[in-house]
């Protein structure tokens, strides 16, 4: 690396490799996306409420440049632009924090190293996290943004074994896209983390008993539940189309289960119906949305029926 006014800056990238390592985050974070900066601790099992798996270690060292960041856990892929180099602890990077000996990612040495990085993530995230140290031996800020505009702000993270956790997770309301990290000295990136469980934005409950549907009015995300009749104790998930001003939603033309339903906002009233594929008719009616039962845990994670 080069200086830093009359100090040496130095690199930790051992002699296989040289350069990088990644990201940073705190601040209250905007709109339904929220930050939790997690230090320099082991990672938690779970971010807003919702349970995290982690990425499954490949051990890979001295392989090409990847941008397809491999071991996730959940339907989907993690990708990266640039394309980063991996490495793990003791072969290509030199440090972590928390006894963490596994896989990261970092650029190729290069004439201009990457500072910034983003990362694009699997459809449905509800919650991620990955763990960041600069390349120099020093303390430096750096800031992670996801595509909803929530940041961390900039963070102080320690090079010299100081790998800092950056947590994002939502609401009922959205998912996350993408993570953008930047600071002013390259970086290495690992230890990820990742939640695809769905966060329901309303629940209806038959007048009968015989059905409970719960769903995500912005991203489609469903659960119908039988609860009597035929195919009783059978619960569903999907992703259907939303429609007239979240009012609607209904399954894609021409797939299976069968899904339509409709709620007045305005009347407070719900019905509809749902035909899984053994051709069972769940109806749904619902004369009075506000007294409903809270229920419809979010599944995780989510393996939708309808794509």
């Amino acid at each position: 690396m080069g200086s830093s006014g009359t100090r040496v800056v130095l690199s930790k990238l051992l002699p296989v490799f040289m350069t990088v390592m990644v990201l940073a985050s705190v601040v209250p974070a905007q709109a339904a996306i929220q930050f939790q900066n997690l230090g320099t601790a082991a990672p938690p099992a779970a971010l807003g409420g919702l349970t995290m798996t982690p990425f499954i270690q490949q051990g890979n060292c001295e392989a090409p440049a990847t941008t397809t960041i491999p071991g996730c856990p959940i339907p989907g892929t993690l990708t990266v632009s640039p394309g980063l180099y991996p490495a793990f602890i003791g072969c290509g990077w030199a440090t972590w924090s928390h006894g963490y000996t596994g896989d990261v990612y970092m650029d190729w040495p290069a004439e201009v190293p990457a500072t910034t990085v983003t990362l694009t993530l699997p459809a449905g995230t509800t919650a991620f996290y990955l763990y960041i140290e600069p390349d120099p031996f020093d303390i430096v800020d750096i800031t992670a943004t996801t595509n909803s505009g929530a940041t961390s702000g900039a963070i102080p993270v320690d090079g010299d074994g100081g790998a800092n956790g950056f947590g994002f997770y939502t609401n009922a309301s959205d998912t996350i896209a993408t993570i953008t990290i930047n600071s002013t000295y390259d970086f290495a990136i690992g230890e990820f983390g990742i939640s695809n469980a769905v966060a329901f934005t309303n629940s209806f409950y038959d007048d009968y008993g015989r059905s409970e549907f719960c769903v995500n009015f912005k991203t489609g995300a469903y659960q119908w539940s039988i609860l009597s009749g035929q195919g009783a104790g059978n619960t569903y998930t999907g992703v259907g189309q939303v429609l007239n001003g979240n009012a609607k939603i209904v399954s894609p033309p021409g797939t299976t289960p069968v899904l339509n339903f409709t709620f007045s906002k305005l009347q407070k009233k719900a019905q509809g119906y749902f035909i899984p594929p053994p051709g069972w008719y769940s109806p749904l009616f619902d004369k009075n949305t506000t007294d409903d039962p809270q229920g419809c845990a979010p599944p995780r994670p989510t393996t939708p029926d309808l794509q």
